[in-house]
C-alpha cells in the first residue's frame, strides 16, 4: 500500500526564489515567512513613496493656496489678470492646451502648477482650493484642512459638489444609467469634449411653442449633483406612484361604514315595500311621509359612502 502526505520532503534554503520550478517542494511554513516578507517590503515602499508622495502635494498645495489665497483678496482686477496670464503661459506651452470658456478658474491653475496630472487630479485639486477659500480657511491652514477632512482631498471635491455619501462615484454611475434608460426626447448633434459622458441641457420654450436648447455649462461637480437631484426626484415620484396601504384602524372603520351602508340599503328597500302598499291602498299622506323618509336615507347612505372613498383614495391603483 502507497500513502501520500502533503508535507513536504525537501525545504528550499531562505531567500530562495519561489517560481513555478520549485512551488512543489515547499511546505506552508516556508511560503507564509516568504509572503510575510513581501508584506513587509509593500509597507515599507508605502510610506518610502506613496505615503512620502502625498504627503510631499499636500505640502505643495500648502503652497499654492497662499498663492491662491492672496491673488483672491488682491482685489478683481489683480486676480483677473492672474488667471488672464495663467491662461497665456498654458497655451504657450502647449497649442493644444485651449482652454474652454467655462473651465474654472481654480482648475486653471492647478493645471498650471501640476503639468504631469491627470483630468482628474485637476479637478481635485482645484475643488479643494474653492472649498478652502469658501470656508475662509487662512493662507496657513490649508494643509491642515486636508489632513483634518476625512479622505483629504476627494472628500473636500465631494463637499464641493454638495453630493457627500458614503461611494458618490456608484450613486452618480446608477444616476447616470437610470437617465440614460429614460425615453429619448429627440436626438441633436451636440459639441463634446473627449471625457464628457453626459451634459446638463436646458430647455427653453420659445414663442411658436419648440423648445430651444440651451447649454447649462455646469462643470463637472454641478453636472452629477444635477444627476442625483434626478435620481431623488424620480424614486420620489415613483414612490407616489406605488399602492399604499390602509392601516388596520382605517380598515376597520370601513368595515363599519360598509356595515352601515347596507343598513341604509336595507331600510330603503323596506321604505320602498311600504310605499308601494300605500300608493296601492291610495294612503297619499303615509307615500309622502315615505318619500321623505327615503331622501333622508339616500343622504345618509351617500354620506358614508363619500366617508369610505376618502380613506379608500389613497390607495392608488397600478396602471
Amino acid at each position: 500500500m502507497k500513502t501520500t502526505t502533503n508535507a513536504a520532503d525537501f525545504v528550499l534554503a531562505p531567500n530562495t526564489p519561489v517560481s513555478l520550478h520549485n512551488a512543489a517542494v515547499l511546505n506552508i511554513d516556508h511560503t507564509m515567512t516568504h509572503v510575510a516578507e513581501l508584506r513587509k517590503e509593500a509597507h515599507e515602499n508605502f510610506v518610502r513613496f506613496e505615503q512620502a508622495g502625498r504627503d510631499a502635494v499636500i505640502v505643495l498645495m500648502g503652497k499654492v493656496y497662499r498663492i491662491w489665497h492672496g491673488a483672491k483678496i488682491a482685489g478683481a482686477s489683480f486676480f483677473n489678470s492672474f488667471i488672464a496670464n495663467l491662461k497665456q503661459e498654458l497655451e504657450n506651452f502647449d497649442a493644444n492646451n485651449k482652454l474652454r470658456d467655462n473651465t474654472p478658474e481654480e482648475a486653471v491653475f492647478i493645471r498650471y502648477v501640476f503639468a504631469n496630472a491627470s483630468h482628474k487630479q485637476v479637478h481635485v485639486y482645484g475643488r479643494a482650493l474653492r472649498v478652502a477659500y469658501t470656508k475662509s480657511v487662512d493662507a496657513d491652514g490649508f494643509e491642515a484642512l486636508v489632513r483634518t477632512t476625512k479622505d483629504g482631498f476627494e472628500g473636500l471635491r465631494e463637499e464641493a459638489a454638495g453630493t457627500k455619501s458614503k461611494d458618490t462615484r456608484s450613486t452618480v454611475s446608477v444616476a447616470f444609467s437610470s437617465c440614460r434608460n429614460q425615453p429619448t426626447l429627440k436626438k441633436m448633434e451636440i459639441e463634446w469634449n473627449d471625457t464628457e459622458q453626459y451634459k446638463v441641457l436646458i430647455a427653453v420654450r420659445s414663442a411658436n411653442g419648440f423648445g430651444e436648447v440651451k447649454d447649462a455649462l455646469l462643470d463637472e461637480d454641478k453636472s452629477r449633483a444635477v444627476l442625483l437631484q434626478f435620481q431623488a426626484a424620480r424614486k420620489a415620484q415613483q414612490a407616489n406612484l406605488k399602492p399604499k396601504s390602509l392601516s388596520k384602524a382605517e380598515k376597520d372603520l370601513i368595515g363599519r361604514l360598509n356595515a352601515q351602508i347596507e343598513q341604509e340599503n336595507a331600510k330603503e328597500t323596506q321604505i320602498n315595500l311600504e310605499r308601494y302598499a300605500a300608493e296601492q291602498a291610495g294612503d297619499a299622506q303615509r307615500v309622502q311621509r315615505l318619500v321623505i323618509r327615503a331622501e333622508i336615507v339616500s343622504a345618509m347612505r351617500s354620506a358614508l359612502q363619500e366617508h369610505v372613498n376618502s380613506l379608500t383614495a389613497k390607495v392608488v391603483v397600478k396602471a
